[in-house]
């Protein structure tokens, strides 16, 4: 596995670790294309970026299934009238390495 690269990012100065992405580390993923949809509600990526719903980058990143931050989330679901759920999904961490869910204390 590659060492975490410790990163700045943007103007905001929020520190981010990237590790190599490993397929079944990847909990969080798109239901859908997010892209098409806010095309189709007509806002493509220069509306997207004019308006500042989203950025250039976040833009690709979302066409490539990458989930976005609690910020564009927003944004995409005030566009497309969607709540977050309908638009992201969870799927059960598969590592080996992964927590130890029978340990922790019941709520």
């Amino acid at each position: 596995m590659v060492p975490p690269v410790l990163s700045l990012q943007g103007n905001y100065n929020l520190l981010y670790f990237q590790h190599e992405r490993e397929e079944n580390a990847i909990m969080l993923y798109l239901k859908f294309d997010v892209c098409a949809a806010l095309t189709a509600a007509g806002y493509g990526p220069k509306r997207c970026q004019d308006s500042g719903l989203i950025g250039n980058m976040t833009y690709y990143k979302l066409k490539r299934g990458i989930v976005p931050g609690m910020i564009t989330l927003n944004n995409i679901c005030q566009v497309l009238e969607l709540q977050p759920g309908s638009i992201i999904g969870w799927k059960p961490d598969q590592r080996e390495d992964g927590p130890d869910l029978e340990a922790l204390p019941e709520a």
